[in-house]
């Protein structure tokens, strides 16, 4: 117990792979919201009399910044909206309104997300229910959507080849390969 009787977490800058914060003891960026709350474990968390809480929703933040890096008017101008309907609509070649909750969570999120953090063809084809067939030529086709994007990973794999490291925005060096040569997990992690 610590001497003000408080539960503090500790953050981690370095501990994730991909460069992401963490906290541990409790995690405190993973608490379950709402109606997944089933323990209402939010409720233990009280603020002191003429203080806040206050809550940070990282809405996307991953997508913005490869927007940033990458310069991708595409993915800039997708943020501006919705950008899971947006990457939905333009793999499966459908008006915007017409992806379904489903579409936008399976095929949007799958993308974006898994994409920026190295997701192979395989593994996208694994997630989608698809071929390696098929799901290369999805692949192919957001990448013909966001372009730019293509562009700025193959020049960082290059770059990690020639130089052993990436660097965030902010300066952070993380150094390849960490134990043996660089692999292509190596390449798709930087």
């Amino acid at each position: 117990m610590t001497p003000d009787h408080r539960i503090h977490t500790q953050f981690w800058l370095t501990e994730t792979r991909t460069g992401r914060t963490s906290s541990r003891k409790p995690n405190l960026q993973n608490m379950p919201k709402e109606d997944k709350d089933l323990m209402k474990i939010r409720r233990a968390f009280i603020a002191d009399k003429d203080y806040y809480l206050v809550e940070f929703d990282y809405n996307q933040h991953e997508l913005r910044v490869m927007a940033e890096v990458s310069q991708d008017e595409t993915l800039l101008k997708a943020l501006e909206g919705d950008v899971h309907s947006a990457t939905t609509a333009w793999v499966l070649g459908i008006p915007q309104e017409e992806v379904t909750s489903e579409q936008r969570r399976l095929i949007g999120k799958t993308f974006n997300f898994g994409l920026i953090y190295g997701m192979t063809t395989w593994g996208l084809a694994k997630r989608l229910g698809v071929s390696e067939k098929e799901a290369q030529q999805k692949l192919d086709k957001f990448f013909t959507a966001y372009s730019s994007i293509k562009r700025w990973m193959l020049a960082t794999a290059e770059f990690v080849r020639e130089y052993g490291y990436v660097e965030s925005i902010t300066g952070r060096r993380r150094y390849f390969p960490v134990w043996d040569e660089l692999d292509e997990g190596n390449i798709r992690e930087a």
